[in-house]
């Protein structure tokens, strides 16, 4: 089993500046998980450079027994430890900062499809997940169920982002900020 101190020399060595082993994991995970932690906290890092805010991850890796005692699904990339929830230091006080972060989560989701394959967007956080097998790539908003990212739905900023912006555009304007 990887340790919380486990995981943190890894994550040293993968060069992940803004998150610890401690935000992520609470307890231990099977060691092959591992691949799969560090593609998602290198994929937060990335989220976080982007935003150039304060992030807390507030939720990482869960065992079966903690996923199913928050209400997760049972097919939660959270306990393949290939999911984050992500939300902007003290948000209610910073709706810019959070708006900001939102965005970010959306144009990364476009830009990296083959990097990120889940994105899930709420009033005060964010999920991301990273490819599984097992899972479709997707997108959802602040319901409970994801909708595919086929799905139409017309009239939400996100919708006209998605269907409006090409990976290319989105790289783009994440490396100039220009969003």
């Amino acid at each position: 089993m990887i340790t919380p101190n486990a995981l943190q020399i890894h994550i040293d060595d993968a060069g992940i500046r803004y998150f610890d082993a401690p935000e992520f994991l609470s307890g231990s995970m099977p060691p092959n998980l591992l691949a799969n932690a560090l593609a998602v906290l290198e994929l937060a890092d990335m989220v976080r450079r982007y935003v150039d805010e304060p992030l807390i991850l507030t939720s990482g890796y869960r065992s079966k027994d903690v996923n199913r005692a928050v209400g997760g699904s049972s097919s939660s990339s959270h306990v393949y430890a290939a999911a984050v929830d992500l939300r902007v230091a003290k948000a209610h006080l910073r709706p810019a900062a959070n708006l900001k972060l939102r965005l970010v989560g959306a144009l990364v989701w476009i830009a990296y499809p083959n990097i990120v394959q889940g994105f899930g967007c709420y009033a005060q956080n964010i999920h991301l997940d990273v490819p599984l097998p097992i899972k479709p790539r997707r997108w959802w908003t602040s319901t409970r169920h994801p909708r595919p990212s086929t799905a139409v739905l017309r009239g939400t900023w996100m919708r006209e982002l998605i269907d409006c912006t090409t990976p290319e555009e989105a790289r783009a304007k994440l490396e100039s900020g220009s969003f």
